[in-house]
């Protein structure tokens, strides 16, 4: 029986047991800067393509449905990138500084739906 505060980790044939008073709840493994952009449950799966095609090219970054998850994390440089939000919503601005504080926030328009097109 593992003692409440151990983590166990299968790898393979090897098993080790750490110490979870080692671990932070939520704390990532290394501090890094985070974009997420949040899918609106409005966006069309074209909509949802193009935001996720917009990130990814943008600097690789995260795309989801989630407003919490934009959100979540004990990261130094968050931003929520909100996107269908046609002004700066402070119903928006008011639950990230209560339920998240420190994650910028950036409006953005819902684009277009685009078909990519292999040459």
């Amino acid at each position: 029986m593992l003692p409440p505060n151990a983590v166990l980790i299968l790898h393979g044939s090897n098993v080790r047991v750490l110490d979870a008073d080692l671990f932070v709840p939520g704390a990532p493994r290394t501090d890094y800067k985070r974009v997420y952009n949040v899918i609106p449950p409005s966006a069309t799966e074209g909509q949802a393509v193009a935001i996720f095609l917009d990130g990814w090219r943008r600097a690789h970054e995260t795309s989801g449905g989630s407003y919490d998850d934009a959100g979540h994390g004990a990261l130094s440089d968050k931003t929520a990138r909100l996107h269908g939000v046609t002004n700066m919503d402070a119903e928006f601005i008011n639950w990230y500084a209560r339920h998240y504080p420190g994650t910028k926030l950036i409006f953005d328009d819902m684009p277009q739906a685009r078909r990519e097109v292999e040459p």
